[in-house]
This record gives structure tokens, sequence and C-alpha cells, in this order.
């Protein structure tokens, strides 16, 4: 069995519109999806 974790990521405001070259707000949080 192959275990893996990575840390979460939330955009504030902006997921969308990096698609158009806008800004974006990501963040990271303390929670890992296993």
């Amino acid at each position: 069995m192959t275990v893996s974790s990575a840390p979460g990521k939330v955009y504030l405001f902006g997921e969308h519109a990096v698609v158009y070259g806008e800004p974006a707000v990501p963040c990271a949080v303390e929670r890992r999806a296993t």
C-alpha cells in the first residue's frame, strides 16, 4: 500500500480569474489530505 499526504490550499479570491491572467490570493491551510 502506498500512502501519501499533501497540504491543503484555499483560494481567498480569484481562483477562476487566474485562467485569464488576473491575480489570485491562494493560502495554505494546516489540514492534510491523505
